[in-house]
């Protein structure tokens, strides 16, 4: 995966790998299972590949 957003893959890989699990993320449970800080970047960029996210 070509990395175009400013968080590292294995952020953005955590991210789309709990969306498809049905998980809902939050700030805090991206920090502690992979040192992000950055979740609201990476679910604006995934919103313009039309991933689906609660509002």
């Amino acid at each position: 995966m070509a990395n175009h957003f400013h968080s590292s893959n294995t952020q953005i890989n955590w991210a789309v790998k709990a969306l498809l699990d049905g998980r809902t993320l939050t700030h805090k449970t991206e920090f502690r299972e992979v040192n992000g800080w950055r979740l609201a970047a990476i679910v604006c960029e995934l919103r313009a590949f039309q991933v689906l996210t609660e509002a």
